[in-house]
């Protein structure tokens, strides 16, 4: 029964996929809106687990990305390497281009100010315009690094830039970062109102989106603008001060103490002035940022020349000094590596991708020329394919024979277990029923096989039609589940009295019962995906309480059923 009526209906093949990709997918789509969750989902796993280059680069490459979104400061490059080694060959544009962003920003977390600049330069000439997203990263990443060295004009350029492409891209809270960075680098030029414009257009923003860490820093900065444009030095702090209550908690942050010793200053108040540009000198060197580490030097020197201490004036006066060099020599450094990178490194780092793009003209070539033979051997593939569709409908022919055998089979079985049993139950009458309305109408359509000689397309798709209807039948599921049960010594049953299964799942063992494989019963029920099938084979295993396979656990209580009952299979 079960050979004639299933198993040539459904047969296909599918691969097993990588039980990684699920988790790299849920990452992903949880990276934007729950950085924090990507990060605790692949921290847990290791590359070397992972099989398949590709898998192992797209791990790589966000990973990267996972770690860059949680502020964790990566300074070894052997993750984002992986992916740059891999996406530099195969990726498309945008994988080559994030890959080499990710790696820039290690070596900016390792201060290797070469290699920063040189695979920034790679990532924004190879990422495609639509991108604006990773444009407007590597516009900042640029900006970030011309204002380290005061570069201020520099740093402007990159920052309107990325401002541009996070406005088409709709990202708000990038927006509103890429005014303050401008507004900051105004105030550092001396344009109070272009500064203050800048920093008013960001607090907007943030207000809108409701980032009290950020709208405080916003209006410490129209603060400071407003100080420099001359506004009482008095109203200024209490405005401060009223802000650290209204969103700190009253708590003074230390990213502050520069502009607090200004807010004294103004004020006469050299000892508290002193006090805080000590603290901000700690912060400083703590970063690194010798930029603003300069300013508070030159505010502290001021502070000791008005008090006629010359000595400690000299001695902050030679400290600026050793750093105005430093950051000179720096900033020469940086412009010179930007043009280096952006020419001769870049020509020579892109030379795969020149090389990719020779073999895809080489190949457009070759299949034109392909094109061009076809179309002069046309008549013979038309004559080809026609004699194929021939020997097609000459294979159904056979197959017509085959049903016909299996039908009368069919036939004999419901005479003989008429002579045989008194008492026939119903659901048997009615499976046998429905077996033979299934093939006669399967032995209607290869009577007529004769008129789809030119299209025995056309008769495929009517046999896959009378198939779907007995498959999609409920009354067909039904049969199986009375012929698996009559079959096997009241397995069925057995498995409904004693285990608490969906009508999906007792049909499910039914099929395992009758022999059918796993490709098939997926067929049958119209899972697209392979995974599905393993999800509900993998429920029904712990309703089973089995540490083995399904099949193995319905094997051992078939014989145990017959042992018990003594009764054999059909």
């Amino acid at each position: 029964m079960k050979n004639f009526i299933f198993i040539p209906l459904f047969v296909c093949l599918f691969s097993c996929n990588d039980k990684y990709e699920a988790i790299l997918d849920q990452a992903e789509q949880m990276l934007e809106q729950h950085p924090d969750s990507s990060y605790t989902i692949l921290s847990s796993i290791y590359l070397d687990n992972i099989q398949g280059m590709q898998n192992k680069a797209r791990f790589a490459l966000l990973y990267s990305k996972v770690l860059d979104k949680n502020y964790i400061d990566v300074k070894d490059d052997s993750l984002a390497r992986f992916a740059v080694d891999y996406y530099a060959e195969e990726g498309t544009y945008l994988e080559k281009a994030t890959a080499y962003y990710y790696l820039a920003r290690v070596y900016e977390n390792a201060e290797d100010v070469e290699q920063c600049i040189a695979n920034l330069a790679l990532a924004s000439k190879l990422v495609p315009d639509d991108s604006y997203y990773l444009k407007g990263l590597i516009h900042s990443s640029f900006g970030r690094k011309y204002r380290e060295q005061g570069s201020y004009n520099d740093a402007i350029i990159h920052y309107k830039l990325s401002l541009e492409v996070y406005e088409k891209y709709n990202n708000k809270r990038n927006q509103g970062t890429a005014l303050s960075n401008i507004s900051s680098c105004l105030r550092n030029q001396k344009m109070y109102d272009g500064a203050l414009e800048s920093k008013l257009k960001a607090l907007k923003i943030f207000t809108e989106l409701k980032d009290t860490t950020s709208i405080l820093l916003c209006k410490k900065g129209i603060a400071l603008l407003n100080l420099r444009k001359g506004k009482a030095a008095s109203a200024v702090k209490k405005m401060v001060f009223e802000n650290y209550e209204k969103y700190n908690y009253g708590k003074i942050p230390a990213e502050d103490y520069f502009f607090l010793s200004n807010l004294y200053i103004q004020l006469d108040n050299m000892d508290s002035a002193k006090y805080y540009l000590n603290l901000d000198i700690d912060i400083n060197k703590a970063t690194q940022d010798k930029s603003d580490e300069v300013a508070t030097l030159l505010l502290l020197k001021e502070i000791e020349k008005n008090r006629t201490d010359y000595r400690s004036a000299l001695e902050y006066g030679e400290k600026i000094d050793l750093l105005i060099d430093s950051i000179s020599i720096k900033k020469k450094k940086t412009q010179i590596l930007c043009e280096k990178h952006k020419s001769e490194l870049y020509k020579k780092s892109l030379y795969k991708v020149q090389r990719d793009k020779i073999i895809l003209i080489v190949f457009t070539t070759l299949l034109s020329l392909s094109l061009l033979a076809c179309v002069l051997l046309i008549f013979y593939i038309k004559k080809y394919i026609l004699l194929k569709k021939d020997n097609k409908l000459r294979l159904f022919d056979e197959q017509l024979i085959l049903i016909e055998e299996a039908k009368s089979n069919l036939e004999q079985r419901y005479k003989n277990l008429l002579l045989e049993i008194h008492h026939i139950d119903k659901q048997e009458v009615d499976a046998i029923n429905k077996i033979e309305a299934t093939l006669g109408d399967i032995n209607k359509l290869l009577k007529t096989a004769y008129t789809y000689q030119k299209s025995p397309e056309t008769f495929i798709a009517a046999f896959k039609n009378i198939m779907s209807s007995s498959a999609n039948d409920e009354k067909a599921h039904i049969h199986i589940r009375y012929i698996a049960n009559k079959k096997h010594g009241g397995v069925i049953s057995y498995l409904q009295n004693n285990y608490n299964l969906s009508t999906f799942e007792i049909d499910l063992c039914s099929m395992i019962c009758l022999g059918f494989n796993i490709d098939t019963i997926r067929v049958i029920y119209g899972h697209e995906n392979m995974q599905s099938i393993y999800n509900k084979r993998s429920k029904l295993k712990l309703k089973l309480k089995t540490s083995g396979s399904i099949e193995e656990f319905l094997n051992d209580l078939i014989i145990t059923l017959a042992k018990d009952h003594n009764v054999d299979s059909i």
